[in-house]
């Protein structure tokens, strides 16, 4: 019996070792994310506070969760829980902001979830307000000089009754390649911030406009792209948004940051599952005095943020968290904010992680999606990868890209310091062994003469393994390579218009408003100019005329062939005119509005009195 019991003992004792009770600190790995992080200091007093786990979560389980949020100044905090989309994420919602200055304590009870029973942690509230960065005041961060002229933009499609006066004139000046699609520009006047040539444009192979969009007097509108099979996004000043429209120039969706923070307008993505992923510039209180700077200095961190579809932050991540200050090739001195890492592009790659390109440090860092850990970083003061056979490196770069081939490809600006008289930009593309930690350069992406682009730019690779490279701050706004690296086609304008970005994509519009058409009398005789702004499909317009404007009948049909088309009617019987789009299978779709043809032989009764001026 004794030998029975002590046998019984021991394997009570071993049950108790293979079946453990619930013991929330073993469990605490299972979080993969958290935000704020633990510690984390200068956050936003509007933040929400998010955890992840690895596995799928019930909204039963997660509704059985109690958060106690507990700010030093504020007190006890009443929010909403919600579980994301993702089934892994929950998200805490204050009802109200938290106090600048204080600390913030989370705890967490869940009688179900055992790696989330007794979390617990804290972050620091940023101490006061401060002023938020301006996309005006940005892009003159990134001009580092002047453009080399500072005369105002003349002149505009001067030759185009149909469009405003003051588009910025372009010009195709190599067209050796003919590649399907239009290109994509927003070009603004980098000197003046009041002028009014601030456009999206889209523009064929002639250079002529396809569709065409202005900014308000002092406002940008910038990174004009396709970012979905039927969707276009751009960045605009004016409503500090990113703004998305349907194939009929439409607005389906506009986007600002969460956790109250401002979009920034380098980037915006458009994930398969309708999440949002874009970056913020984000002012905060920094010692800079370790660096040469200011103890009480302003430091520009950037902070990327993604959205699900219903708008809840599912993931944050912050710089001054993960990249050292002191890597920056950016001055840290000075009063005014210092944008010690100055992001421009973020590219999903094709397990799901994130690279960030970004300018003030020379370098392409990956993140883990889920957990916000590094997992390498290339060029710049961290660089983890050995540049094989002399591949040159990379310094103020712009948009980074995964290619189908597996490389990776970015438009190196090239800044120098000090600046240099030599100095060139270009497009390129190298072979990552991210095991080994190696980089090959196997392409490069330069014209004869070369191209300095100081800010800015982009590079994009085509369906036809053709090679589009934006220049960013010159007059030069794209050109395009052919897989041997030779230019096929060029479109420029004049100084100093420049663009941010400048991509071609295939497209298909079918605008809501109607044709434009402008008629033009010269004695017996009547110009008639038409043209549909962002209508893709035309093939041909038919000119409708008649003595009044219930009994038109047809006149000519007239191919199109650019974006404006146009043609002549005699004033005889002609007092009303009307032109109506259509397709290459004869349907019919657009028309415009009826035009009243002011001729001699339409008013003969009409009376001129002398101009009369009233004090």
């Amino acid at each position: 019996m004794r030998q029975f019991f002590g046998c019984a003992c021991i394997l009570i004792v071993m049950l108790s070792f293979s079946f453990p009770s619930r013991q929330p600190a073993q469990a605490a790995p299972m979080v993969e994310y958290r935000d704020p992080a633990p510690s984390a200091k200068t956050v936003n007093p509007s933040t929400t506070i998010a955890i992840r786990l690895g596995p799928r979560l019930s909204k039963a389980a997660a509704a059985t969760l109690d958060f106690q949020v507990f700010g030093s100044q504020s007190g006890l905090h009443q929010g909403k829980v919600v579980l994301a989309e993702d089934q892994r994420t929950i998200i805490f919602q204050p009802t109200t902001a938290f106090a600048f200055g204080e600390t913030v304590r989370v705890s967490i009870t869940s009688p179900t979830i055992a790696a989330l029973d007794q979390q617990q942690w804290s972050f620091s509230i940023v101490e006061r307000v401060v002023a938020q960065p301006k996309p005006s005041q940005q892009l003159r961060a990134e001009q580092a000089s002047k453009p080399t002229s500072s005369a105002q933009p003349t002149g505009g499609m001067q030759m185009l009754r149909t469009v405003p006066f003051n588009i910025p004139p372009v010009t195709v000046t190599l067209a050796i390649s003919n590649t399907p699609g239009y290109i994509f520009v927003s070009p603004f006047d980098w000197v003046s911030d009041v002028t009014p040539n601030r456009y999206l444009l889209m523009l064929d192979n002639a250079g002529a406009p396809i569709y065409h969009h202005g900014a308000g007097a002092g406002d940008f509108l910038l990174d004009f792209r396709k970012i979905a099979p039927n969707l276009l996004t751009y960045y605009d000043s004016s409503t500090l948004k990113y703004h998305v429209l349907n194939q009929h120039y439409q607005e389906v969706a506009s986007y600002q940051a969460g956790n109250g923070y401002q979009i920034d307008y380098h980037e915006l993505l458009l994930t398969p599952d309708n999440h949002a992923i874009f970056m913020i510039y984000a002012n905060i209180p920094y010692d800079l005095s370790p660096y040469g700077g200011e103890q009480n200095a302003i430091l520009t961190e950037l902070v990327l943020q993604e959205l699900d579809a219903a708008g809840n932050v599912v993931f944050q991540w912050r710089s001054s968290e993960h990249i050292p200050v002191g890597d920056s090739s950016h001055s840290l001195a000075g009063s005014a904010p210092v944008d010690y890492i100055h992001g421009n592009a973020i590219e999903v790659d094709t397990d799901g992680h994130w690279l960030i390109s970004s300018r003030h440090t020379d370098e392409i860092t990956k993140i883990n999606r889920q957990t916000g850990a590094v997992i390498w970083r290339f060029g710049g003061e961290g660089n983890q990868f050995q540049f094989l056979d002399n591949s040159p490196r990379f310094f103020h770069q712009h948009d980074i890209r995964r290619l189908a081939n597996g490389n990776i490809m970015l438009y190196n600006n090239w800044n120098s310091l000090p600046p240099s008289a030599n100095a060139f930009s270009m497009a390129m593309e190298y072979k990552l062994d991210e095991i080994n930690k190696t980089a090959r350069l196997v392409k490069s992406f330069r014209t004869n003469p070369d191209r300095y682009g100081v800010a800015m730019g982009s590079a994009q690779r085509l369906d036809n393994g053709n090679t589009g490279v934006g220049w960013g701050s010159t007059s030069t706004l794209y050109t395009e390579f052919n897989a041997l690296g030779q230019p096929v086609f060029e479109l420029t304008t004049v100084e100093p218009i420049v663009s941010y970005r400048a991509k071609r994509y295939e497209w298909q519009g079918q605008p809501t408003w109607p044709p434009t058409l402008v008629a033009e009398s010269h004695g017996n005789s009547t110009s008639l100019y038409y043209s549909w702004n962002g209508a893709t499909e035309v093939a041909d317009y038919q000119v409708y005329t008649g003595p009044t404007s219930a009994s038109l009948s047809l006149q000519n049909t007239t191919p199109k062939t650019s974006f404006e088309t146009s043609t002549s009617v005699v004033n005889n019987a002609h007092c009303f005119v009307q032109v109506r789009a259509r397709n290459s299978q004869g349907t019919v779709l657009g028309l415009s509005a009826i035009a009243f043809l002011a001729s001699d032989s339409c008013t003969p009764n009409r009376v001129y009195l002398p101009s009369i001026s009233i004090q």
